[in-house]
């Protein structure tokens, strides 16, 4: 007669790492561009649309065409998960599996998770909100449901003023990335890739 609860016992070999079952895809993740900050705030200097220069000849008075600077703050948001191990469990299922290691694993994919969501968030607060609360109004490109097309994307395209107006990254939902891919494919166009 079996013992009850003998396959517990067995010393089954297992995987290095969790599996997680339902990801979620972060398109710019691993392509965003950051820095490290000394301090608890950054604060960037910025000046508006500058003022244009003046002709001006030998001796005239020259207009004052100083442009305004302003700074802008911007804060820190602290997201916080749980990591709670028994040490017993710890001492008895370590071998192949580091149950802390793994746990903290899936607490970083949780903070990722958390800052990619907040950056499509609307909170009202520019110093510590969303990519909606960093860009302006006139930037922001409605189309009221309609399906993607290429004179939509010339149309937001044309919003860009940095890097001479020429868009280096294209940033979507997964649902999004695939209507892109197909109208581009549809059209007889091979989609581009980032690196």
């Amino acid at each position: 007669m079996p013992v009850s609860g003998a396959p517990t016992t067995a010393n089954v070999q297992a995987t290095l790492h969790a599996i997680e079952n339902q990801p979620v895809i972060i398109q710019p993740n691993g392509h965003w561009a950051t820095m490290g900050v000394d301090g608890g705030i950054v604060v960037n200097t910025r000046v508006p649309l500058l003022t244009d220069a003046v002709v001006s000849t030998p001796c005239a008075v020259t207009p004052d065409t100083s442009d305004a600077f302003a700074p802008v703050r911007f804060g820190y948001v602290y997201y916080t998960t749980r990591l709670q191990i028994c040490d017993l469990d710890q001492d008895l299922f370590q071998d192949p599996n580091d149950i802390e290691a793994m746990a903290t694993n899936l607490m970083k994919i949780k903070l990722d998770y958390a800052f990619y969501a907040r950056m499509d968030t609307l909170t009202g607060n520019p110093s510590t909100g969303g990519l909606p609360d960093l860009v302006a109004p006139g930037n922001v490109l409605d189309m009221g449901g309609a399906p993607l097309s290429f004179a939509c994307l010339e149309r937001a395209f044309s919003l860009v003023k940095a890097n001479n107006g020429r868009p280096t990254m294209i940033m979507s939902t997964s649902r999004t990335l695939e209507s892109f891919r197909n109208l581009c494919w549809n059209t007889g166009t091979v989609p581009p890739e980032m690196p």
